[in-house]
């Protein structure tokens, strides 16, 4: 307790001029830009139509086909269609939308609707179309899928993306066999001058 005629003194306190000095794991926190960030989507009410002289189609008689009902390397329960033998291994949005093309079918391409049961298709190979089955020779939808799967590898620029594909795998599998010789020779290296060493300590004792 104070006495009489003392005045109480207050303390007033300071906190650090830098807040993030008063949490010492600021500096580890890692950069919004060296986040792994999901692959931007775009708008999925975006829709492209085919002939590219007609501004719109009502679509509401339309068949949807998605890439993953063609896809040879995908499974019955992720949505493939047609037997694998008969399907095509990984088409994209472009090659439904070429083919379509080739074989004069009026069509509508969504590049950015996803298919509900391939989600890993919703994220790296997105996309849909639309096909006006009245312009088809095929009487189901099974037979066009069946003809669109038998047109797409006859197509010059599916064997275009089919080449540029395996040319960018083989420059990544040569990458990586240059880093890890690259790797390999220092740790040879450093090997033979131990032994080298433990050699020549042998030499003197003798």
């Amino acid at each position: 307790a104070m006495g009489k005629g003392k005045q109480r003194v207050r303390v007033k306190q300071v906190g650090p001029k830098n807040p993030a000095a008063a949490n010492p794991l600021a500096g580890l926190a890692v950069p919004p830009e060296d986040l792994i960030q999901p692959p931007r989507r775009g708008d999925p009410s975006a829709s492209i139509p085919w002939p590219i002289t007609v501004s719109a189609m009502d679509t509401s008689t339309f068949i949807t086909i998605y890439p993953t009902y063609i896809d040879s390397t995908k499974t019955l329960k992720q949505g493939r269609r047609l037997p694998a033998a008969q399907a095509v291994a990984s088409p994209c949005i472009l090659d439904l939308s070429d083919a379509c093309r080739s074989l004069s079918l009026r069509h509508v391409v969504q590049p950015w609707k996803g298919f509900s049961r391939d989600v890993e298709s919703r994220w790296y190979n997105p996309g849909r179309v639309k096909v006006d089955l009245s312009s088809a020779n095929a009487a189901t939808k099974l037979e066009l899928l069946k003809e669109i799967a038998l047109t797409i590898p006859l197509m010059a620029s599916r064997k275009k993306r089919v080449e540029e594909k395996e040319m960018k795998l083989k420059m990544e599998e040569e990458k990586a066999k240059k880093e890890a010789a690259a790797a390999a020779v220092p740790a040879a290296s450093g090997g033979g001058t131990r032994s080298s060493k433990k050699k020549g300590k042998g030499k003197k004792k003798s």
